[in-house]
């Protein structure tokens, strides 16, 4: 038997103590200047702050993080996301996201959105 689902659905139990975080509908990306997200530096302290937290936490991006059909006006390129990813106001952010992936306990769920193309579900990383 197979440990994950045919269905590709994550089916697991956190633990009690486990702080339970959803953001949703940041809409990240699109033509610089002409963003939806304005709150850059606001998310990176969170994020911070996130990692801070003394226990498990898990980040669930539940839809529209990312503004994919924005960011395919913006940038001229195949990896959109990249581009987007490796925009200044962006930078700080991103390496908090990635640094809270990293650390031990920490997890991040990603639900697709309205804005992202269907090519899966849900995926989840971190630390664990």
């Amino acid at each position: 038997m197979s440990d994950s689902p045919a269905d590709g659905v994550i089916r697991s139990r956190l633990p009690d103590d486990t702080l339970l975080v959803f953001l949703s509908d940041t809409h990240i990306g699109g033509p610089a200047g002409s963003d939806i997200f304005e709150s850059s530096a606001e998310l990176t302290l969170l994020l911070e702050d996130l990692d801070r937290h003394h226990g498990p936490v898990e980040l669930v991006l539940a839809g529209d993080f990312l503004d994919l059909l924005r960011m395919e006006d913006a940038v001229g390129t195949r990896d959109r996301v990249a581009a987007t990813i490796i925009r200044p106001e962006y930078q700080r952010l991103f390496a908090a996201l990635r640094g809270f992936t990293r650390a031990p306990g920490r997890r991040v769920v990603y639900v697709v959105g309205t804005t992202t193309p269907r090519s899966g579900g849900t995926r989840a990383s971190g630390g664990h």
